[in-house]
């Protein structure tokens, strides 16, 4: 159970809740034993550290393995690391070097050695984690050149797919970038200044989007709500908006443009936008991205993280006849859906009753 309670300087407290009318604690369930998808951490940088020159991204990860299937074909995290995207606001920077072991037995793991490091001393007990195995360790590398980022606040998270093709997204957090003067990038943000009152943006232009940490996932339609191109995402989650020509991206708040979230980043040359949600951020978010002579807006709706899947709501409502015509009414929805219904097609089958054996017929979508 979880309390959060203010002071101000005068040592008045309040037991702060959901609302503001709300000040019931918060009781969560922990349930990692029952994981069934990679998990792990980034060491380094620290939360809200500041870094510059290069940046040895230190962490680690694991993934389950269901003891279920035969020798050689166990769930594991590819030990190449090609599974392992290093995402920096919101896009990948490369993979990192994997099955790598900071204990004392050295680095391949020589064959027929267990790693002794912090993490395999945790896990391996379990015996659940093939990447814990002789001659194998659950470190991971990545090398950033930060002079390439603009010096001011940044998000960092891994996207770790395992070979089952489970994925999931690890250790997000924000660092700062504090490089000298000389560097290229430096004062970029600073000079993406607002640009002022929004006026009427372009309308007629289809954005796509995807989210989550596969980066082979085919980007979709983001679909209006109210007018609005519209596309929801988790805490602590990835978003990526394809919208040729994108230049820059601000933030549209109570009809003033401002600078944008951190952890946004525009990518001109792929037409890309992308933005690693860091902690802290709930609600809707109105980006416009600035094009050579418009701009669009696009909502980004940041939702806390499902704890299971829901599953997809369907309802017959009712049948109107007319002779020999049958209207049907009926609704469909996908409540995890990323953008409009989540919703691809629904088919219709007919049944006679009171025949023994009696098929199916499909009407159609």
């Amino acid at each position: 159970t979880f309390y959060a309670v203010a002071t101000d300087q005068e040592g008045n407290q309040t037991l702060l809740g959901r609302t503001i009318n709300d000040a019931v604690p918060t009781t969560v369930t922990v349930a990692n034993d029952t994981i069934a998808k990679p998990f792990g951490a980034i060491d380094t940088p620290g939360q809200g550290a500041t870094v510059s020159g290069t940046l040895n991204n230190f962490g680690w990860t694991v993934t389950p393995d269901s003891n279920t299937v035969a020798e050689g074909t166990d769930i594991l995290v590819p030990v190449t690391g090609s599974t392992i995207n290093v995402i920096v606001d919101g896009a990948s920077v490369g993979t990192a070097t994997y099955n790598l072991c900071r204990g004392t037995v050295g680095n391949p793991v020589p064959a027929g050695i267990l790693c002794d490091d912090d993490v395999s001393g945790i896990f391996r007990g379990a015996g659940l984690y093939r990447n814990l195995d002789a001659a194998r360790g659950p470190i991971g590398l990545r090398t950033i050149d930060t002079t390439t980022l603009s010096n001011g606040l940044h998000t960092i998270q891994w996207g770790v797919s395992d070979s089952a093709s489970r994925g999931e997204g690890i250790g997000s957090r924000y660092f700062n970038v504090l490089n000298s003067a000389s560097d290229p990038m430096v004062g970029e943000r600073e000079s993406q200044a607002p640009a002022g009152p929004a006026d009427k943006p372009r309308a007629d232009i289809e954005v796509y989007g995807r989210t989550g940490f596969d980066l082979e996932r085919a980007f979709a339609p983001v679909e209006p709500v109210n007018g609005m191109p519209t596309i929801r995402v988790p805490e602590m989650g990835r978003v990526g908006l394809r919208i040729p020509g994108a230049e820059r991206v601000d933030l549209l708040a109570n009809g003033e443009v401002r600078h944008a979230p951190v952890g946004v980043a525009t990518h001109q040359a792929e037409g890309l936008v992308t933005w690693s949600v860091g902690p802290g951020y709930l609600g809707t978010y109105r980006l416009r991205v600035e094009r050579a002579d418009d701009h669009i807006l696009v909502d980004v709706v940041v939702e806390p993280m499902a704890i299971a899947a829901e599953p997809t709501r369907m309802q017959l409502d009712r049948a109107d006849v007319d002779g020999a015509m049958v209207t049907l009414h009926g609704w469909a929805l996908d409540p995890q859906a990323e953008t409009g219904a989540g919703i691809g097609a629904v088919h219709v089958w007919a049944r006679q009753r009171g025949v023994d054996g009696a098929q199916p017929l499909f009407l159609g979508a």
